[in-house]
């Protein structure tokens, strides 16, 4: 059986479209360990054009982002901005939240994000 983050990045792999899958998850920045926990990204898998978006950035407050860390499925087009360079504008995001244990039986708050380019032939969602 594959994983949750497999299946999505074989998705954004085979579509027809841009399309980028991000997974985010409740986080400490490396870089400042004593810092309160927060939304960040660990992993970003694309095809087509995408502004480059870093690890470990944390997502701000009021994102769709965050939204499912509250048990809101997010499923529309938006705006995300300040985790890129330039803001995603009007792109379909599909998000869930997705939590797991780990094997050392540790609960990890997680969030998929399938993030796509409405319309083109038909209208409809990129992913």
């Amino acid at each position: 059986m594959a994983s949750l983050e497999a299946a999505a990045r074989r998705v954004v792999d085979l579509h027809h479209r841009p399309a980028m899958l991000i997974v985010l998850e409740v986080a400490l920045k490396p870089s400042a360990p004593r810092e309160e926990p927060r939304l960040r990204v660990q992993l970003v898998h694309a095809k087509g054009s995408w502004p480059f978006i870093p690890r470990h950035k944390s997502v701000p407050d009021g994102s769709p982002l965050a939204r499912p860390l509250a048990g809101k499925p997010v499923n529309s087009t938006c705006t995300l901005a300040g985790i890129a360079d330039a803001p995603l504008q009007d792109v379909h995001v599909g998000a869930i939240f997705a939590p797991y244990t780990d094997q050392a039986g540790a609960e990890h708050a997680r969030v998929v994000a399938m993030i796509g380019r409405p319309g083109g032939e038909g209208g409809g969602h990129a992913v």
